[in-house]
């Protein structure tokens, strides 16, 4: 779904648009992370796809617009600055979020630490959205 939702998100992606398309995305993402956490475990895994499905559509319009945004700010002679810029954040947030996952799972009961690790990642993304929405303009054609 994020590769659909990349490819979808690249065709209508303009400079007014973005900010929409990243607080959608991150709405959706968020949706997605708060049913997975109150999902109940069940021994059909298969259940929880739709669920993941939204996720990546959800990750897949915030990725790219969110990548747009940044790449095309920068000036043209800066790019591969912000390109390493872009990757170190990544991976900055990648580790932060392994550490919080690892100290919820060493500090919360092991079936509930999944659970508040999802619900606060999902309230994180819908601020992430409402943050995009400050840097909206009206959509244009």
């Amino acid at each position: 779904m994020a590769a659909v939702a990349a490819w979808l998100t690249g065709r209508l992606a303009r400079p007014s648009w973005t900010a929409w398309l990243c607080a959608a995305g991150c709405a959706a993402l968020s949706a997605g992370l708060y049913a997975a956490a109150i999902w109940p475990l069940a021994p059909a895994p298969a259940r929880i796809v739709p669920i993941l499905m939204v996720c990546g559509l959800g990750f897949g319009l915030f990725q790219v617009s969110n990548n747009r945004n940044m790449f095309l700010s920068a000036p043209v002679a800066r790019s591969g600055a912000a390109g390493g810029l872009q990757g170190m954040a990544r991976l900055v947030g990648q580790t932060s979020g392994v550490l919080v996952v690892t100290l919820l799972f060493s500090g919360a009961a092991s079936a509930g630490a999944p659970r508040i690790g999802l619900a606060f990642g999902a309230v994180l993304t819908l601020v992430a959205g409402l943050i995009s929405l400050l840097h909206a303009k009206a959509p244009r054609a």
